[in-house]
């Protein structure tokens, strides 16, 4: 069974990765793209990890179907910027965090915020 504690500790798992990539990019240290692409390695494990979490939470938890489905389509509009971030922005082409890298970022960040607000409303997370 799937307890809410799992699901914060995978949520803050997931935005402290995130902050770890943001803070890789502002600092430029040297091998950063190294580091980046380990991040983000890392990031799509815990997110896959994160959206098993749910589907076992789906049998544990009982909800209206209508809140699992709005939950279904929140992660995949993220799972698809993340990718669509990943496939436009490959760590070789990124000079720092600015221009077409930083609005698609944006849109990853704000998409994820979504994601793990609405879980964190539906299983009263805090």
């Amino acid at each position: 069974m799937v307890e809410p504690s799992d699901l914060k500790r995978a949520i803050d798992g997931l935005e402290a990765l995130n902050a770890t990539v943001r803070q890789i990019i502002a600092d430029a240290r040297p091998n950063w793209r190294q580091e980046l692409v380990s991040k983000r390695r890392q990031f799509s494990l815990e997110l896959a990890a994160f959206a098993a979490l749910l589907r076992r939470a789906e049998v544990d938890v009982p909800l209206p179907p209508e809140e699992w489905e709005d939950l279904r389509e929140r992660l995949s509009g993220f799972r698809s910027a993340m990718a669509m971030h990943l496939i436009n922005h490959p760590a070789i082409s990124i000079t720092g965090p600015e221009g077409a890298y930083r609005e698609s970022a944006r849109a990853v960040s704000l998409a994820a915020a979504d994601v793990f607000r609405h879980v964190r409303r539906i299983f009263a997370l805090n």
